[in-house]
């Protein structure tokens, strides 16, 4: 009896090391996560659309419908929520589906984050099928971020407090030639292309014509006294027709204040030879004299990745 006892006793001591060997011989997951981002490299704030549609699983003929999409964009280096722009939460999903959290989203296999500030992040997918399988992969995105001698800081006329412009940054005031006005100002800032154009927050400049883009890698944001981005913003005025017409790619239009008349029209993205994409237009006010009519954008056909925030 005793030794039945034994026998018992060093069999489910045994019963662990049995289930170990059990699990590791069990069927790997079928789920293959496929993680595709628009951009890998770019300067801030970078727009990326994280796309999971390539995800396989041969348990399912309709994968879209049948596997859990998780995204984590990774927001390492994001400001704080709650502090202004480049905040975690600047997050903005595709097809109407909710983010779970400030830099997290589950549902349909695609998403778009925004990335604000320069560093090297890791944006992660995880896939999980009905039966419990799970894949994950993961990709690397680095932001870097616009030279300073490639910078333009803009003042109002007479304006010349300039603390917050970077040292090297060339630095105009409005009525200086080829920078009469809001509109030659834009235009004359990003002439070449890779070129970052900040007015300084809490000024007012007018807008007599319609700004023509037609260089790609551009910004147009503001400074303040903390420097880029702003924690206020700067604030257009006037009645062109159109105040932006976008011709090129790879565009940030961001932190601004457009005060327009009856019938404008803020922005016209616009371009008839397909594959230009990345246009970005973020934390914008577009208010009318006396609220008689909405400042309308209009976009045309061969542009994709565009966010309106």
């Amino acid at each position: 009896m005793e030794c039945k006892q034994r026998q018992v006793t060093r069999f489910l001591s045994l019963l662990p090391f049995l289930f170990l060997a059990v699990d590791a011989f069990a069927a790997p997951s079928t789920v293959n996560a496929q993680l595709t981002p628009s951009r890998v490299f770019g300067k801030a704030p970078l727009l990326v659309f994280l796309d999971a549609t390539g995800t396989t699983d041969p348990d399912t003929t309709h994968p879209i419908h049948h596997l859990s999409y998780c995204f984590d964009a990774d927001s390492t280096n994001q400001l704080p929520a709650g502090t202004g722009r480049g905040q975690k939460g600047q997050t903005y999903s595709k097809a109407g589906h909710k983010t779970t959290n400030a830099d997290t989203f589950c549902g349909s296999p695609m998403f778009a984050y925004i990335y604000e500030h320069p560093g090297t992040y890791t944006a992660k997918l995880t896939v999980t099928a009905e039966d419990g399988d799970i894949s994950t992969v993961t990709q690397q995105i680095t932001v870097t971020d616009y030279a300073d001698s490639n910078t333009v800081c803009i003042n109002e006329v007479g304006d010349s407090i300039w603390t917050g412009c970077p040292g090297a940054a060339t630095k105009k005031n409005i009525g200086a030639s080829g920078y009469e006005d809001f509109d030659n100002a834009v235009e004359s800032c990003i002439s070449g292309g890779n070129k970052r154009c900040v007015f300084k927050a809490g000024g007012s400049y007018a807008a007599n014509n319609n700004v023509d883009i037609t260089a790609s890698d551009v910004y147009i944001g503001s400074y303040d006294s903390s420097g880029i981005p702003a924690a206020t913003k700067y604030t257009v005025r006037g009645s062109p027709s159109t105040l932006f017409y976008i011709r090129e790619d790879d565009i940030r239009i961001v932190d601004g204040d457009y005060m327009g008349n009856r019938g404008n029209i803020f922005m016209n993205v616009e371009m008839t030879t397909a594959g230009h994409e990345n246009v970005l237009v973020s934390n914008w006010d577009l208010d009318v004299h006396e609220d008689i009519a909405p400042i309308t954008y209009i976009v045309t056909v061969h542009y994709s990745n565009i966010i309106f925030s």
